[in-house]
């Protein structure tokens, strides 16, 4: 039977005693909805992939009535799928494929965009078709990708490639991490120093964090407000949500280079031109460094129609805090008892903010080192440290909704020593898979999972899809699933006809030899744990 993709919940076959779909056979496409329904950009690249899947250079008609040999879009109510216990409603479709015809029924445009997904698949090596049907959907409503733009610039157009695969993969949210300490890449017009002199570094280190090499060029780059637009609206037709993520009040050497008023030292800076950790922040007992990311805050929201923004809080080293004559004297203000409170004090402040401009706020998972209350930005968990796994937990316990992006799992700028596909595949540890297994409360407050591709040694689409990819297909066959089976053979055996529809999209993907490595390559490569991994590719390619 047909491989498919992610898996589909129910697939059947059924009697062929009246013959098989011809699929050059079909002639005529059938809407049955509200009109209004068919002008929205989701239902509208529904139709032209359906027209370029079956008439290379001849348009399927558009019909009035039912008829055979023709392709039926139909959307139904949310009642349909009533009795289904936890359910993406967005995500919901059936699809029936006969001797007359296709029938794809569903209930948000998105899932009618997704039967498209899985008809790619079942038409990608043959024309006739055996007659069967697809009942399908996701648990969980968030399937994400991160990519970081900020260390290194990728293109409109790159981007737009990575949004054709994820669709493909049924994926649903791309988080765009735009600012960090090696680059500012959004174009604001408050603060428009932030890319005429944060978007700009002098040199990059390459070959690793203990390497002194550089490549001896300048890197720059940034996305303005109609590169935005253009994204956005690409995305949207693909039924997939922006996050922008604006990371603060760590990460901001960048922004520093730029307005150097908003550090604790104002002292002037450079963008670095090496990766880690630095102790340049914002100076969060300031009313000018607070009154800079209001309307920061305020631009961004205006910029990006989704429900969410991201606030980034990871990382933040308190060191300058610590010798700041005015977040002293803020912190006593407020009585503020310590520099970690001082950040939880930030963040709710960021928070109020986002929500003032109608927004969800999101942010790392440091952000609820300090004191864990009910309310608060969802959690985004990357850190899997006892420590703060049972954070998180509490987290949970409280309501907080939390997005699931392990660090060992998850993350693929990881080597595939690390990460091989296999443990991809995986997606979280055994641990917090058997919470979501046995308490309901847990699978209530987790909104689903995200891949994050940070991109401090990634410097090529080469090597942005050669991590991404099959490690993200693997992901986003169980976060669609929800983690109910766990068969990575047969995830195998339907990876074998579907990534030549990535390399369709202009994707490319590492080999096999690259993404499940022996075991004496995989210990050797723990070394490369958050460095470069351009030996790694470099060696498989040779082989």
């Amino acid at each position: 039977m047909y491989k498919i993709i992610p898996r589909p919940k129910e697939l059947h076959s059924v009697d062929s005693s009246a013959g098989v779909l011809d699929v050059f056979s079909l002639t005529g496409l059938l809407y049955v909805m509200d009109e209004a329904v068919l002008e929205f950009p989701v239902m509208i690249q529904v139709h032209e992939e359906l027209q370029g899947l079956f008439r290379a250079g001849e348009e399927l008609a558009v019909q009035q009535t039912p008829q055979d040999h023709q392709i039926s879009c139909t959307q139904v109510p949310r009642e349909t799928v009533l009795g289904i216990d936890r359910i993406d409603i967005t995500s919901w479709y059936c699809m029936k494929l006969s001797r007359e015809g296709i029938e794809i029924m569903f209930i948000e445009p998105e899932g009618a965009l997704y039967a498209v997904q899985t008809l790619k698949q079942i038409l990608h090596t043959d024309r006739y078709i055996d007659p069967v049907e697809i009942i399908d959907y996701s648990i969980y409503s968030w399937r994400g990708l991160m990519l970081d733009c900020s260390r290194h610039f990728f293109s409109v157009e790159i981007i737009k490639r990575l949004l054709d695969a994820m669709v493909l993969q049924k994926l649903n949210r791309f988080h765009w991490h735009l600012t960090d300490d090696q680059g500012w890449r959004l174009q604001l017009t408050c603060y428009p120093r932030l890319t005429e002199i944060g978007s700009m570094r002098s040199d990059t280190r390459t070959g690793g964090r203990k390497s002194v090499t550089f490549e001896g060029i300048p890197h720059a780059g940034f996305y303005t407000a109609e590169d935005v637009r253009v994204i956005i609206s690409y995305a949207s037709a693909r039924g997939i949500v922006v996050i922008p993520e604006i990371d603060l009040p760590g990460h901001a050497s960048a922004a520093i280079a730029a307005y150097p008023e908003m550090s604790c030292r104002r002292q002037k800076l450079e963008v670095p031109t090496t990766f880690g950790i630095f102790d340049h922040v914002l100076c969060v007992g300031s009313q000018e460094s607070m009154d800079f990311v209001r309307k920061v805050i305020r631009e961004v929201c205006t910029l990006f129609p989704g429900p969410w923004v991201h606030i980034g809080g990871d990382e933040v080293p308190t060191t300058q805090w610590k010798s700041c004559r005015v977040c002293a004297d803020h912190m006593k203000e407020h009585g503020i008892g310590s520099y970690r409170a001082l950040q939880d004090w930030f963040t709710r402040e960021v928070s109020s903010m986002v929500e003032a401009e109608g927004k969800i706020p999101i942010g790392w998972n440091e952000i609820i080192d300090g004191e864990i209350t009910s309310e608060g930005p969802v959690v985004q968990f990357w850190m899997p440290l006892k420590g703060r796994i049972k954070r998180m937990r509490e987290a949970i316990s409280t309501g907080r909704q939390v997005i699931l992006s392990e660090y060992f799992h998850a993350y693929l700028d990881q080597s595939y020593a690390v990460i091989p596909l296999k443990k991809a595949y995986r997606l979280i540890p055994r641990s917090i898979s058997r919470d979501l297994s046995d308490d309901s409360r847990v699978q209530d407050a987790v909104l689903g999972f995200e891949m994050p591709i940070w991109s401090e040694w990634i410097d090529t689409p080469d090597r942005l899809f050669w991590q991404t990819f099959p490690r993200s297909t693997a992901m986003a066959d169980r976060a669609w699933d929800g983690l109910s089976t766990h068969d990575y053979h047969d995830f195998l055996s339907r990876l074998e006809t579907f990534l030549p529809l990535l390399h369709d999209v202009g994707v490319s993907s590492a080999r096999r030899e690259a993404w499940a490595p022996p075991i004496l390559r995989r210990l050797r490569g723990f070394g490369h744990l958050s460095d470069d991994t351009a030996a790694e590719q470099r060696y498989y390619e040779q082989q």
